[in-house]
């Protein structure tokens, strides 16, 4: 038998196996693996607390889930029909031709979401419902960036030109 497989076998292992699903919940599950009695690994309890974010419904995008800094509201783009739509915290937002992979994403407090939405061939900015300029696209990879809660910023293109696009918000 090698050194390794002895030295194995004669220490206590835990392993622990956290799965987290789509921001909702966490589920923790122990294993010991040849833990000897006495050992701490042999005393030792997981106490789990699971809260619900929200319910992701029928259509739902999963590589679009985008979960608030506070983890506490979550966002999904989802297909109805041929149209795609944004849903927050459940509440379904208006129909689009295409929403930006990867664009939707949570102000540093949590309280507004953007993203980007294709609409008649035009691309836009919508933050909380709200449409901004039309663009020809934006750049492939590239995201909308809150600077803090008010501003926002992003990389759009208009025929030959390049913006970066800041955008405030104003109440």
């Amino acid at each position: 038998m090698s050194k390794f497989r002895q030295f194995r076998h004669r220490t206590p292992v835990l392993l622990l196996s956290v799965v987290v699903i789509a921001g909702i919940g966490v589920w923790a599950v122990p294993w010991s693996l040849a833990a000897e009695p006495g050992t701490a690994g042999a005393k030792m309890k997981l106490i789990t607390r699971e809260v619900s974010v929200s319910k992701i419904g029928f259509g739902a995008i999963m590589e679009s889930l985008a979960v608030s800094p506070d983890s506490k509201r979550m966002a999904y783009a989802a297909r109805r029909g041929d149209k795609l739509l944004v849903i927050v915290d459940g509440a379904e937002g208006k129909p689009y031709d295409g929403i930006g992979e990867g664009s939707l994403t949570f102000s540093p407090d949590s309280k507004r979401v953007a993203y980007m939405a294709k609409r008649e061939g035009k691309w836009v900015v919508i933050v909380d419902g709200v449409e901004g300029k039309t663009y020809n696209g934006f750049l492939r990879g590239s995201r909308l960036v809150f600077d803090d809660t008010r501003s926002l910023h992003g990389l759009a293109y208009r025929g030959r030109e390049l913006f970066r696009v800041d955008i405030r918000i104003v109440e």
